[in-house]
C-alpha cells in the first residue's frame, strides 16, 4: 500500500497526522539523497546552455522588458548559432547598449605612457533576440515533475483558498511558473496538473514561511534558503500524493546554490509546513469539485473593473509589410516595407525617439508590436492635440514595470512624448491593428468626414503635417 493510499483512509485524525510525519520522513530523507548525488546530467546539460547567456545590466533589462515584455531567455546572432538556433526570418533585434572599452593609440605618447593610460568606455547599440524570435535544436531543460494528482489538486486548491489566499491563473509571469505576494499567489496555465500541484504547494510553502503578516520581512533567511525551504515541502508534499519528482527538486535547489546543508539546517521548518499542508488537504473531502481557479463559476473577491477596449483592425496592402532580412554585418534589417519599418517600441525605450513614421488614412502612424501577419500602430499627435495628460516612457514604467500602463485602455503607449528630428509629438491610443490585405479605398470624404470637417482638423492640428 502506498503512502498517499495509507493517508487517504486513516480512521482518525492522530494516525492522520501520523502517518503525515512518516510520509515527510521518508521523502526528506529520498531528496538529502538526490542532493548528495549532485547536480544530474539533465541539470548539468542546462547550466551548460545557462551560461552561454550573458547577464544583463538593470538598464538594459528595462530596455529588453520595454521591447518585448514577455522575453524569458535573450542572446544574440552568433550566440543563438552556438546553439544550434537561428532568428526567424524578418524579426525585429531588440536594441540594447553594449560598452565598446579600448585604449588611446596617440601615436605622440610613449609606450610606458600607454600602458598607464585609463581605458576609454564607449557604448553603441547592438541587436539581440529573445528566444521566441529563434528555430532550431530545443534548448536543455532541467526534470519537471510528472504523474496525475487527481482529487488532490482541487483538494489543494480548496485548502489554499480556504485560508484565505487569492488564486489566479494567468497566461505568463515572465518565465517563471507562480510568484506568491502575501496574500495571492499566481500560476500560469500552461502547466501540467502535476506541475500544478508542485507549483501551488512551492507556493504556499513561501506564504507560510516567508510572506505571511507573521514573518518579519528583515529577518527572513537568504533567497537561497527560502528556494530551498518551499521546494524541499513541494518535493515533500508531491511525494506524499504519488507523483514522480524525478529530480525536479533536487535539481531546482542546487540551481539556488542549496545543497544538503542548507535543507538539514531548516529540517524542522520543512517537515512542519509540510505536514500542516498534507493535513490540509486530507481535511477537505474532495466534494468540492473542480478547482475554483480554473472554473469562474464560483465567486471571487471583487477586482476593479478594467474598461477594455476593442481594437479596430483594417487592412493595406501586403507588401508594406514586408518584413526584410536582418544583415549581421549592418546590425539592422534591410528591405522592409513602410510599416514595418517605422517600427520604434526599441526608440522609445531607449532615448524617446520614432523612426520614420508610415502614412494611412491621412495621419502619421509607427509600429509599436506585431510582425509581418499584423501589426499594432499608434497615431503621432502633435501635443497641443493630445486630449489627455502628456508622459513619458520612464514616468509610465518607473513605478511598476508599465503593469498600470499594459491595462490602460487606450493602450500602453498612449501619451508617450517622443521626438522625429526636432519635432515633439504625442502618442496618440488606443492602437489600431493593421494587417496585409485589400487596402480600403481612401478619400477626403472617408469615416464621413466633410471637407469643412477636415480642414477643421488640419486647423487644430488633430492631423499630423
Amino acid at each position: 500500500m502506498t503512502t498517499a493510499s495509507r493517508i487517504g483512509t486513516l480512521p482518525d485524525a492522530a494516525s492522520k497526522v501520523e502517518s503525515a510525519r512518516e510520509a515527510v520522513s521518508n521523502a526528506v530523507d529520498t531528496l538529502i539523497q538526490q542532493l548528495e548525488s549532485g547536480k544530474s546530467e539533465q541539470l548539468l546539460s542546462y547550466l551548460s546552455t545557462v551560461a552561454k547567456f550573458h547577464k544583463y545590466s538593470f538598464g538594459n533589462v528595462m530596455l529588453i522588458m520595454g521591447q518585448c515584455p514577455d522575453a524569458i531567455q535573450v542572446a544574440g546572432f552568433r550566440t543563438w548559432k552556438t546553439m544550434d538556433r537561428n532568428v526567424k526570418r524578418g524579426e525585429k533585434g531588440i536594441v540594447i547598449i553594449a560598452p565598446m572599452i579600448f585604449k588611446d593609440k596617440d601615436s605622440k605618447k610613449k609606450p610606458g605612457q600607454l600602458e598607464n593610460e585609463e581605458p576609454i568606455v564607449r557604448f553603441r547599440a547592438v541587436h539581440v533576440f529573445d528566444v521566441s524570435q529563434t528555430e532550431g535544436e530545443p534548448l536543455p531543460q532541467p526534470d519537471r515533475i510528472d504523474g496525475d494528482p487527481g482529487l488532490h489538486l482541487a483538494k489543494l486548491e480548496s485548502a489554499i483558498e480556504s485560508h484565505g489566499i487569492v488564486l489566479h491563473t494567468v497566461e505568463s509571469l515572465n518565465g517563471a511558473d507562480g510568484i506568491s505576494s502575501g496574500g495571492t499567489i499566481k500560476v500560469v496555465d500552461s502547466l501540467s496538473d502535476a506541475e500544478r500541484f508542485s507549483v501551488l504547494v512551492h507556493e504556499w510553502a513561501h506564504e507560510l514561511l516567508h510572506q505571511g503578516k507573521h514573518v518579519d520581512k528583515a529577518t527572513r533567511p537568504p533567497k537561497v534558503v527560502r528556494e530551498t525551504e518551499a521546494e524541499a515541502v513541494a518535493f515533500v508534499v508531491s511525494h506524499s500524493v504519488g507523483l514522480d519528482t524525478k529530480s525536479a527538486s533536487s535539481d531546482y535547489i542546487q540551481l539556488y546554490d542549496g545543497n544538503k546543508e542548507t535543507l538539514v539546517a531548516s529540517l524542522d521548518r520543512i517537515q512542519k509546513t509540510a505536514c500542516t499542508i498534507i493535513e490540509a488537504i486530507n481535511d477537505h473531502d474532495g466534494n468540492d469539485g473542480p478547482s475554483p481557479s480554473r472554473n469562474d463559476n464560483t465567486p471571487k473577491p471583487p477586482i476593479p473593473p478594467v474598461a477594455k477596449h476593442e481594437i479596430e483592425v483594417h487592412e493595406l496592402e501586403p507588401d508594406r509589410f514586408a518584413p526584410g532580412e536582418f544583415c549581421y554585418r549592418q546590425e539592422r534589417t534591410v528591405g522592409e516595407g513602410d510599416v514595418v519599418s517605422s517600427y520604434s517600441a526599441d526608440k522609445i525605450a531607449f532615448d524617446d525617439t520614432v523612426r520614420n513614421p508610415f502614412t494611412w488614412k491621412g495621419q502619421q502612424w509607427i509600429m509599436t508590436s506585431g510582425k509581418g501577419n499584423g501589426i499594432q500602430a499608434y497615431r503621432l499627435v502633435h501635443p497641443e492635440s493630445f486630449p489627455r495628460t502628456p508622459t513619458t516612457y520612464a514616468k509610465r514604467t518607473r513605478d511598476d514595470g508599465g503593469e498600470a500602463a499594459r491595462h490602460d485602455p487606450n493602450g500602453f503607449y498612449d501619451g508617450m512624448t517622443v521626438t522625429r528630428g526636432k519635432q515633439t509629438y504625442i502618442l496618440c491610443g488606443p492602437p489600431v491593428k493593421l494587417i496585409p490585405g485589400k487596402a480600403a479605398q481612401t478619400s477626403m470624404f472617408d469615416d464621413n468626414a466633410s471637407l469643412e470637417t477636415q480642414a477643421a482638423l488640419i486647423e487644430s492640428r488633430q492631423l499630423v503635417r
